[in-house]
């Protein structure tokens, strides 16, 4: 039965692949198909901008909507919840379909995050970031909600045809706060970056449970699942602290209640720094008392430089530049880090 599922998933996310591509490059990877068959692929979100010279013709426009540089960090978010559970990766690959429809779930849950950010935020990217494709018109307003709504309707396909009642519960739980983040929970102080931060961690959860055929409580790695959950909350957390301060300028014209905006940039970069060093300070503590002293101080040694990286932020005056750069080398950072994890989950 599993072998399957299995067939008939990996058929469907092949069939869904090759359906985006044809939508994003069909000139390029589809040259050769007959021309009935391409117009047919591209009709539905394309078809309007062929006849409108106002509007750009590229057909990537929706992969910049999607944000598609988060789609691999995303991807190593809910590897990092199935590994961390069922440590046995050939186990994980080849015998848990639930894992691939929950990491295929939370590609598209994200990425209709990110359609939905921009339809709600096109007057804020006026100002903040004027390249957005609802901003230039590369892309309608109608098409990107249809767009959405495609993301979030494959997600609930999948969620229906492979995952348990639970799990199609807590997908769309992840919907519904999509749909409200930017709307409703964007709009409240604080809020919008704890639901934020509440939603990446949640990528990890969610792909964990879909690996495992047994109560979380009882799995062994449940300490070090804990951990990581925590720091990749806190680490997300203080990343929309520091992109709170780069969108200071739009917020505020927007009258968007951030902690920028209503406490001024300094204070906002003291309170984010502040909580990138509990967290640093908390796993080094949790470690050294539940595997030992080498590995709290192997962990600090390995994330003090997000310390001193967060740091240059005050050093160069705290601009957008320095801020997009902190953001990405604590990044990579944090993969280290998990990469660390996954270690410690194998003793």
């Amino acid at each position: 039965m599993k072998t399957i599922l299995s067939s008939q998933f990996v058929f469907f996310f092949l069939t869904l692949f090759t359906t985006t591509i044809t939508i994003i490059q069909p000139t390029n990877a589809f040259r050769h198909l007959p021309p009935k068959i391409k117009k047919a692929s591209t009709k539905v979100f394309f078809d309007s901008f062929d006849n409108d010279p106002q509007r750009k013709t590229h057909k990537d426009a929706f992969f910049t909507l999607i944000r598609y540089k988060n789609l691999t960090p995303t991807f190593l978010l809910t590897l990092t919840g199935g590994a961390l559970l069922s440590p046995s990766l050939h186990t994980l690959f080849y015998e848990t379909p639930a894992f691939w429809a929950a990491s295929a779930n939370t590609l598209l849950i994200m990425s209709g995050s990110m359609v939905v950010n921009d339809i709600f935020d096109i007057e804020n990217d006026r100002i903040n970031h004027p390249e957005r494709p609802l901003v230039t018109g590369a892309i309608r307003r109608t098409d990107a909600i249809l767009f959405a709504a495609t993301l979030f309707g494959v997600s609930e396909y999948i969620s229906i045809t492979y995952l348990s009642d639970s799990m199609q519960f807590l997908t769309n739980l992840a919907i519904v706060q999509v749909l409200l983040y930017t709307p409703v929970c964007k709009r409240v102080l604080f809020l919008k970056n704890v639901s934020c931060a509440v939603l990446v961690a949640f990528s990890i959860f969610y792909s964990g449970i879909a690996s495992i055929n047994t109560p979380l409580i009882t799995n062994r790695n449940i300490d070090v699942f804990s951990l990581v959950l925590t720091m990749v909350f806190l680490g997300s957390l203080y990343n929309e602290l520091l992109m709170d301060i780069s969108d200071y300028k739009g917020d505020l014209k927007c009258r968007i209640s951030t902690i920028p905006v209503v406490f001024g940039v300094k204070n906002s970069w003291f309170m984010s720094h502040m909580l990138l060093t509990f967290n640093i300070f908390s796993e080094y503590f949790a470690l050294d008392s539940l595997y030992g002293r080498e590995f709290g101080l192997f962990f600090f040694v390995i994330s003090s430089p997000m310390f001193m990286r967060s740091l240059k932020i005050q050093r160069e005056n705290y601009s957008v530049e320095s801020i997009h750069e902190v953001i990405h080398q604590t990044n990579i950072q944090l993969f280290i880090v998990l990469v660390f994890f996954y270690g410690v989950s194998l003793l």
